[in-house]
């Protein structure tokens, strides 16, 4: 690509920005982690947090993310600090304020790791003048880079950065990719009322359902979620929740009132970690391929999701074994073939699939 005929050239310019020379992980101390700020995009990351630390024990990581990400992060012991300063999706918006703020800290490592849109972050980490930059040789501008790692794509999402962890900290990938997120008590707190609110029977299953998605592309017919809600309700008994932000209340009011069985409605009482929370305490979710999803295979509670078709199976599909993906394995579709490919998906699949997860011990 002809990024990499420049490489030579970038390799230049990266060496006269920096203060220093690159050093090897055993002598960093002080490290910061760039990420997209989509609530999935950092679930993926804290799959491997831990493995980072617990390899490089003598570095002190901080993570740079948006509000959101910030709450999705909190209790994390494996991050010192959480900077909400990314007020959009790519690094490279950073207001000037922000940057003069984080380059104040004098990091000796960043991990760029993105792999769509990645020059947002090579670009930022050479803002910051940080002698050594961690990130994807395989995607383009690798002269930036004081480490390289192969991508090798392709692969499940949140498997890139436990890639590139594991390059980093010399030990081979085997840890589990699971979410992690952290409720504190507070949050449980709020999830029990909620729950109370909802008069929900904790002797009979219950099914969390979002029907919402931000990703473009990736929204499926409601009716197809509402036909097999209805047939694993008529099977089991489940209660039914529709679960969302202030921002879905309306649709979801209307998808309870088109609902043919009792369903109940939970619209942005909740935080991340509080919805967390609550999640736990239900037998299975049904997504769309969308944050929530994540949250749910952070806490070990069954998943039943339909992927976004519009990407490849390798990276969009089940990561988790808390999850089930009950697309069909069309990929890189036109987004204005989703509803085309809904016809293929039998309702009667899904609720079987929701069933089974309501019937199986829970993973861990």
């Amino acid at each position: 690509m002809g990024s990499e005929v420049a490489a030579p050239l970038l390799r230049i310019v990266a060496r006269g920005v920096s203060p220093g020379l690159p050093s090897p992980p055993a002598t960093w101390r002080k490290g910061l982690i760039l990420s997209h700020t989509h609530l999935g995009d950092v679930l993926y990351r804290t799959c491997s947090l831990g493995a980072l630390k617990a390899g490089l024990p003598d570095c002190e990581w901080d993570f740079l993310t948006s509000p959101l990400g910030a709450e999705v992060l909190a209790g994390n012991p494996a991050i010192r600090e959480v900077l909400p300063l990314q007020m959009s999706e790519d690094s490279w918006s950073l207001s000037s304020r922000a940057m003069r703020e984080i380059g104040a800290r004098g990091y000796d490592v960043i991990l760029c790791t993105n792999t769509v849109r990645h020059y947002a972050d090579f670009l930022t980490a050479l803002r910051l003048r940080v002698p050594n930059r961690v990130g994807f040789i395989d995607k383009g501008f690798s002269g930036v880079l004081s480490f390289g790692v192969e991508s090798s794509m392709p692969r499940a999402y949140p498997d890139y950065f436990r890639t590139m962890v594991s390059a980093v900290i010399g030990t081979p990938p085997a840890w589990p990719l699971k979410p992690q997120i952290f409720p504190g008590i507070a949050d449980v707190a709020a999830a029990e009322r909620a729950w109370a609110g909802l008069d929900l029977d904790c002797e009979r299953p219950v099914i969390a359902c979002t029907l919402t998605t931000r990703q473009p592309g990736g929204q499926w017919p409601s009716e197809l979620f509402l036909r097999s809600l209805e047939i694993a309700h008529g099977e089991s008994g489940a209660q039914i929740v529709f679960c969302g932000s202030i921002e879905d209340t309306d649709s979801l009011y209307s998808a309870a009132a088109r609902c043919s069985v009792p369903s109940v409605v939970l619209a942005g009482a909740l935080g991340i970690r509080g919805f967390a929370a609550f999640l736990q305490r239900c037998s299975v979710l049904l997504a769309m391929d969308s944050g929530p999803r994540h949250v749910a295979n952070a806490v070990s509670t069954p998943v039943v999701f339909l992927r976004n078709a519009t990407y490849l199976r390798a990276e969009a599909g089940s990561y988790a074994d808390t999850e089930v993906d009950a697309a069909p394995l069309d990929e890189l579709v036109g987004p204005e073939r989703v509803r085309y490919l809904a016809a293929k998906i039998d309702p009667a699949a899904i609720a079987g699939s929701l069933i089974k997860c309501m019937n199986e011990p829970r993973c861990q």
